[in-house]
């Protein structure tokens, strides 16, 4: 998620002849850990209505709480505990949702973090917020996703081995980007399959998994009625060899391609009865649009008429909710080349309600924003999730947190309250995990303890058979619960894992084209101009690698020489 949140300031005017309630700008300090904002509201009197409203901006994550009615006491302090009244928009987040992330169990793990932003009002962070929940995030909603946007730009790596700058692609500073394309997305598996043929190594310890990652299928599906221009980037860069300075060794350069993905962003209003009646709230007055990726029409245009279905009673005292948008808005990465926004799916543009019978036109709307991410630990290793009894997965975050190279293999233990039998390991950054071992151990309500083995022959015993993760791809493993036992005298359950894993250089492929169209990791070694190469361990087959940070190191292009 963005450290730098950009806050769209909408304004627009009520239409000649209609009569506009009486509505003032007012603010609302709110305490957001050690800082206050003040949260922007209008309130607005015609006759005997009185309403403060409030226009929030929500990232994905905090959606998926608030729509489930596990607001995080920091989300209640900004919008309140409104009762979210269920419109098409929400239907439409809800589904992307379920459709492209991943349940999160907070835990000791991982903590929330919380911004919020107001036009105007300030700025303030909560970062480790305590919540025992449920979260559904989205790739992008995770400050440790980075290594998933991977993109396998074959054509143009291969003209940029030859010294050849390819015509699609435009330079800015030291690396070169584009545009990405519809097409790019429809050709991401075959260009796995190609990258993996031309340049996975021999033994296959670096070849990237042909899974396409949620956040592409994500772009496919919104992008069916067409994708805009700029709506995402692919950008490369050229790294050198070079030592980092840690205990590991070395760092391998060469060709290394991403993708930028947008964040999307859901728009709530959200109006509190500030009478001493109760409030009557027949319809939202505005412009309706609807479709696939679009951009905004201007504020204020088309026939304002009553649109969505929104019916609400709201008590004194109380207050109701509605999405009225999906927004497609930039990250901070992909602001550097675009600042355009983009509608997806039903959208309504509100500039008033009615009320009592009543109409009631805003003068002027400026949105607060409200982004919640996980923040997960840092460092590399496996992704561990379980199935609960109701379906649902729940992802507990990296395990092994510190088995990096065979020579620090461990055994975890992971402790969950009842009955767990179903487990999956995922492996979400560029590195391969070795397993070794994987047993499950039942404790009673009696006290009886029970062991149980996998129905995966690698994950049986520690025996050096190890079951091999590669980037992007997962594994489901499970236990039969011997006969007699019911789920319900089940205590807790207790996972043991061992296991290692071993980071991917940036790319394997700075040597050139072998005849067979291969490359190996000795090629990718000895190809370098400059700088140390890494150690190859002969027993394993496995370069020594160190960890690398997403932030690029390399201010030019070194020897390489690129014909413009």
């Amino acid at each position: 998620m963005p450290g730098r949140i950009a806050v769209a300031v909408l304004v627009f005017f009520g239409s000649a002849g209609i009569a506009s309630a009486d509505c003032v700008e007012d603010y609302r300090p709110v305490a957001i850990g050690d800082s206050e904002v003040n949260v922007r509201s209008y309130i607005c009197r015609s006759r005997d209505v009185h309403i403060k409203v409030e226009f929030h901006r929500l990232s994905m994550a905090a959606v998926s709480l608030v729509l489930s009615g596990e607001s995080p006491d920091a989300i209640a302090s900004v919008i309140g505990a409104p009762r979210i009244q269920s419109n098409d928009v929400a239907e439409t987040a809800l589904k992307l949702l379920d459709s492209y992330a991943a349940t999160h169990e907070t835990a000791a793990w991982a903590k929330l973090s919380f911004d919020v932003a107001v036009p105007r009002g300030g700025a303030a962070s909560l970062l480790g917020a305590d919540q025992n929940t449920d979260i559904k995030l989205l790739e992008t909603d995770s400050r440790a996703s980075w290594g998933e946007f991977y993109y396998p730009a074959v054509d143009e790596i291969k003209e940029l081995m030859k010294g050849k700058k390819p015509d699609n692609l435009k330079k800015k500073y030291y690396y070169y980007w584009r545009f990405l394309e519809k097409e790019d997305l429809a050709r991401y598996q075959s260009n796995l399959s190609e990258y993996n043929a031309l340049f996975a190594n021999e033994m296959k310890v670096f070849k990237f998994s042909e899974t396409r990652p949620k956040s592409i299928k994500l772009m496919i599906e919104i992008s069916e009625g067409g994708l805009p221009e700029d709506f995402s980037v692919i950008y490369g860069w050229y790294d050198e060899n070079y030592r980092l300075g840690d205990e590991d060794g070395c760092y391998m350069g060469g060709w290394m391609f991403y993708y930028l993905p947008r964040i999307p962003i859901v728009d709530f209003i959200v109006v509190r009865n500030l009478s001493e009646r109760e409030l009557a709230i027949s319809g939202l007055l505005g412009a309706q649009t609807d479709g696939g990726l679009r951009s905004p029409r201007p504020s204020g245009e088309g026939p304002v008429r009553v649109v969505g279905d929104f019916e609400a009673k709201v008590q004194p005292g109380d207050s109701a909710a509605v999405a009225t948008k999906i927004t497609f808005a930039p990250s901070d990465e992909l602001r550097d080349y675009t600042s355009s926004n983009y509608l997806y799916g039903p959208a309504y543009d509100i500039t008033g309600v009615v009320a009592n019978g009543q109409r009631i036109d805003f003068s002027q709307r400026s949105a607060n924003f409200t982004q919640l991410s996980l923040l997960d630990e840092e460092g590399s290793c496996p992704f561990l999730l379980s199935e609960r009894s109701d379906g649902q997965w729940i992802d507990h975050g990296k395990i092994l947190h510190t088995a990096r190279g065979s020579k620090n293999e461990y055994q975890e233990w992971l402790q969950f309250d009842g009955l767990r039998t179903k487990f999956r390991l995922e492996e979400r950054e560029p590195e391969a995990a070795y397993i070794d071992e994987a047993s499950l151990r039942l404790v009673l309500n009696d006290g009886t303890e029970l062991t149980l083995q996998p129905d995966r022959d690698e994950l049986v015993s520690v025996d050096g058979n190890r079951l091999t993760l590669l980037w992007g791809e997962g594994v489901e493993f499970s236990y039969a619960l011997p006969g007699g036992i019911r789920p319900e005298s089940v205590e807790k359950s207790e996972l043991s894992v061992t296991g290692h894993y071993v980071r991917y250089p940036p790319v394997m492929i700075s040597s050139k084209l072998t005849e067979t169209g291969r490359a190996t990791n000795r090629d990718a070694g000895r190809a370098l101009n400059s700088g140390a190469v890494c150690p190859f361990d002969d027993n394993s087959g496995r370069a020594s690698l160190s960890a690398y940070s997403n932030v690029p190191r390399v201010t030019q292009i070194g020897n390489l020489s690129i014909t413009e």
